[in-house]
């Protein structure tokens, strides 16, 4: 915000220095109440440094959580009481907490995470300790468990400043860090945290129709929507989410990418509910059921990828992709890493198939498989793609070129699909019923992957005439992901 008025209205020259000087000095011996201490703390380099100069919206920005009562101010609480906004838990501890509740599943006696604390305090002198008012996600409350994000995270350990570690331990202290993260790894079957988190992004369809019609029943629906959505998300919740904010038709919140997509489902479901509620109780005529839709978006980020560039993201996927390209009634899957966009994927919900539960459903298998998920999905892409693949067959129509009908016939991607998948399978062991039966079974999955729902300007829902290949991308993403739900029931 360089190009903003400095807000004490000083130059940096002569006399004012002196007097701009003396005022954010002034300014930095405020004091604010913690709640999480409960006492008058003064202001820290996090909240502002005496070497910046800060516009008047720069410092609302910065010293905002620091209110004592946010609710009188804006009338809500970012978090709603889930935990202290002056502790917003950080994405790259958001995307380690699969992972940290498989260490705490698998280390009852806190022996392992013991032993990395302690590296971890032995190793580094400073900011170390960054999610101490995090309360979000029913971990014990332990030194381990208040670690910065990034110290669960090799690569950021590797890419830290030097000022935090112990320089008495030389370059030695970054490398035992590292070593001692590995050495836990081992509790958990050598599975690392992910370093993907999700943002979810929903937003009711044709909000302002519906209120013009039904006012009455919709603004009841709504606000049983948003205190159903509130509920949801009170600490610690299943999802492991944290609600950033739910008013009217509106929702984002932040997860672990193994519950995002299942949490965007349950929203759905609490939308319909609320209003089906909204309607029993006024008695009045609401909104036909097929008008009371919910459309989503779910961006999968690498946590170090700037959260206003991931927001960007969800909002396009959510307004252009989920509403206007699909019809509506949609989710949106992306996943962003700090190249771009690796994969995407959008479906209607749940009609007579539910591409979304296939979807996961595929990325499960795919877990107790890894070594098949490895290169089928790209092999496949790679060959077929320019032949088959959705955008660019609806590309190359669009265009006026001739695309001809074979190329969006599902009847010849599955039977390619068979063919590449029984020659995945060729040095399986099996019987010719067996594995024709999973040749079945796993064909009719891809294929309800590769053509997900969509509706047209009329409102019929149908599968996409061609196939999307990144829907089992998008699959192999998650099973990778999320392979910490391995040995769970035995030693992996």
């Amino acid at each position: 915000m360089g190009q903003l008025q400095e807000i004490s209205g000083y130059l940096r020259f002569g006399a004012e220095k002196t007097r701009q000087e003396a005022f954010w000095e002034a300014l930095a011996e405020q004091r604010y109440w913690h709640p999480g201490t409960g006492e008058r703390r003064r202001l820290r380099n996090l909240n502002i440094r005496l070497d910046e100069r800060l516009s008047a919206i720069a410092l609302i920005k910065r010293l905002f959580p620091l209110l004592d009562d946010i609710e009188k101010v804006i009338g809500w609480r970012p978090g709603e009481r889930a935990f202290q906004v002056i502790n917003w838990p950080s994405v790259s501890y958001i995307a380690a907490v699969p992972w940290l509740e498989s260490v705490a599943r698998l280390d009852p006696g806190g022996v392992a995470r013991g032993e990395f604390w302690r590296c971890v305090n032995g190793n580094t002198k400073t900011g170390v300790r960054g999610e101490t008012e995090t309360r979000c996600f029913g971990f014990p409350r332990e030194d381990f468990f208040e670690l910065d994000g990034h110290m669960l995270h090799a690569d950021a350990i590797a890419s830290a400043k030097e000022d935090i570690f112990d320089e008495d331990r030389g370059s030695n202290a970054r490398g035992n860090i590292i070593e001692g993260l590995k050495a836990l790894s081992e509790v958990t079957n050598k599975i690392a945290a992910s370093e993907f988190y999700a943002v979810l992004l929903m937003d009711g369809d044709r909000i302002g129709a519906l209120l013009r019609d039904h006012e009455a029943v919709v603004k009841a629906g709504l606000s049983f929507f948003t205190a159903a959505v509130k509920s949801y998300f009170l600490s610690p919740n299943k999802s492991n989410g944290v609600l950033v904010y739910a008013g009217g038709d509106d929702v984002l919140a932040l997860l672990p990418l193994d519950t995002a997509i299942g949490a965007a489902e349950e929203i759905r479901q609490k939308y319909g509910e609320a209003f089906q509620r909204a309607i029993d109780q006024t008695g009045g005529n609401g909104p036909m059921a097929d008008e009371l839709t919910m459309s989503a978006a779910v961006i999968f980020a690498q946590y170090k990828i700037p959260l206003r560039g991931v927001l960007r993201r969800a909002h396009h996927y959510l307004d252009d992709i989920a509403k206007d390209a699909n019809g509506r009634d949609s989710l949106a899957i992306a996943v962003l890493k700090p190249g771009g966009v690796a994969a995407d994927w959008v479906s209607c919900w749940q009609r007579t198939t539910n591409p979304v539960q296939t979807l996961l459903g595929i990325a499960e298998t795919l877990q107790r498989d890894p070594e098949f998920s490895s290169s089928f999905f790209y092999n496949i892409r790679e060959r077929y793609g320019p032949l088959f693949d959705a955008r660019e067959v609806a590309e190359a129509g669009s265009s006026g070129r001739d695309v001809p009908k074979a190329f969006a016939d599902p009847r010849l991607i599955e039977a390619i699909l068979s063919a590449e998948w029984s020659k995945g399978r060729s040095d399986k062991a099996g019987d010719d019923a067996e594995i024709a039966g999973e040749r079945e079974t796993a064909v009719r999955r891809l294929m309800e992957v590769g053509r997900p729902l969509k509706r047209d300007n009329h409102g019929k829902v149908d599968p996409i005439a061609a196939y999307d290949f990144d829907g089992g991308l998008v699959a192999r993403f998650l099973s990778q992901q999320t392979r910490w739900h391995l040995g769970e029931e035995d030693d992996g």
